[in-house]
């Protein structure tokens, strides 16, 4: 699967964090990582915004999404 985030924006984050030296498996593996926690972020967020009754997904949205890590279970 071809990565949707560019490698070199991936690296250079990591750089900042203080990584001097990275592999590019590395870079690839942390790739990976992010998008598929936007993935799943974005499922949990998505509950939360159907739950409001909007078709907008705003940053409260995911703020709970990253907050409530465990099962999302809101009631109606």
């Amino acid at each position: 699967m071809r990565n949707r985030i560019p490698l070199k924006i991936v690296k250079s984050l990591m750089r900042e964090a203080g990584a001097k030296r990275i592999s590019r498996d590395a870079v690839e593996t942390m790739t990976r990582l992010v998008e598929d926690n936007v993935m799943m972020l974005t499922g949990r967020a998505l509950v939360f915004m159907e739950h409001a009754d909007r078709t907008t997904l705003q940053a409260e949205d995911v703020r709970l999404a990253q907050t409530n890590k465990g099962e999302v279970n809101v009631c109606s």
